[in-house]
């Protein structure tokens, strides 16, 4: 009787730790997805992925918009065992940098940052094989969020 109280009281505590270690697991199998080459299906352009040691992608995203402009960037995420949260850094050939945060809820990851005068940019991200659909939002000091683009990638190699 005295070991089924104490396995009793010791299931709580290790509940919170599988839980974490799950939510790390989910996080780590999503950097893992983003290793490879892609190729958009909405815009004309291709991403490269790399893994850089076990938390950290590094992607070099070229691409020309529908007016013809043509775009290069870097993003990197990278999971940060700390606050058991992704983190996401964009830079751009224009100059321009910012940086978000990110988590993954199944087949679905979603990225806020946080842009120049108080707006907000969401990206949700859903994972179906060798494919990611995509949906931007944006939000505008402070104000509700609205869909500016969607689009999808795919694994090419």
């Amino acid at each position: 009787m005295r070991r089924i109280f104490w396995l009793l009281l010791m299931v709580p505590l290790l509940v919170p730790t599988q839980l974490k270690a799950q939510e790390r697991s989910a996080q780590l199998e999503f950097l893992d997805m983003w290793v490879g080459s892609w190729e958009y299906t909405s815009v004309e352009g291709t991403t490269e992925c790399d893994k850089v040691g076990q938390y950290v992608v590094n992607c070099r995203s070229v691409w020309t918009t529908a007016s013809g402009d043509p775009r290069d960037a870097v993003f990197i995420i990278r999971f940060d065992p700390e606050t058991e949260m992704l983190m996401g850094y964009r830079f751009y050939n224009s100059g321009y940098a910012d940086s978000g945060f990110g988590w993954v809820d199944g087949n679905t990851s979603v990225f806020v940052y946080e842009l120049p005068g108080g707006d907000r940019a969401r990206i949700t991200q859903t994972w179906s094989g060798d494919t990611i659909t995509y949906v931007w939002h944006s939000s505008v000091e402070g104000g509700p969020w609205e869909q500016t683009s969607e689009g999808s990638t795919k694994r090419v190699g």
